[in-house]
């Protein structure tokens, strides 16, 4: 599986289906003039094993800007590993991350063919379309940010608000949370975590 999507959502989805499928994943990333690609499951340790968490906030392409010779460099780099998977060479390339500095011209990298998966139940990323009538949605994003949830029923809570414990939530068998690129969601659900709640699901609804 290739995936060049550039969203944390996609790839923590895709990391989940290649480990269940023991398939390889070769994903990469960059923003600005910094990217990594690396190749995950399929006998190594998955994209979480590497990266358990989000980070609470990230730039994106629009914000911090995205160098088009970069995009070109880090693309080039993933087709390369894949053809390296496909073709079996050896030393294998699975549980290798490579990431490249493009202002400094520095290549570094590391082996992460010893990461332990999470002991934790990971909360996953699903699609709109798994969505069930039975799920409490909450949509994080504001009224201005999104005048109209995809989810008629979504309940409109900002993520600091369910941080700091401010609400009741009404019960349900599960509870899915939705934000832009899935970071506001991610806060969200380990907030929620630590009130007890354990039937967790993300959703990133793009743009």
């Amino acid at each position: 599986m290739i995936d060049a999507a550039d969203s944390f959502a996609v790839t923590y989805l895709l990391s989940d289906t290649c480990e269940r499928a023991g398939k390889p994943l070769v994903s990469a990333s960059v923003l600005g003039l910094a990217g990594y690609v690396g190749v995950f499951c399929g006998g190594a340790p998955s994209y979480r094993a590497v990266f358990p968490e989000l980070p609470r906030n990230a730039g994106s392409c629009s914000e911090s800007g995205v160098l088009g010779t970069a995009v070109g460099v880090m693309g080039t780099l993933q087709a390369h590993l894949a053809l390296a998977v496909l073709l079996d060479w050896q030393p294998a390339v699975a549980g290798r991350l490579l990431t490249v500095d493009f202002r400094t011209l520095h290549l570094g990298g590391f082996s992460f063919a010893g990461a332990a998966e999470p002991l934790e139940q990971p909360i996953p990323f699903i699609a709109p379309a798994e969505v069930g009538g039975t799920d409490l949605v909450i949509d994080l994003r504001s009224t201005s940010e999104a005048p109209v949830s995809p989810f008629p029923t979504a309940l409109r809570v900002g993520v600091d608000a369910l941080e700091s414990a401010q609400l009741q939530l009404p019960t349900a068998p599960r509870i899915v949370l939705c934000c832009r690129s899935g970071l506001r969601a991610w806060r969200a659900a380990q907030a929620l975590r630590r009130q007890g709640h354990a039937n967790l699901a993300l959703l990133a609804l793009g743009e």
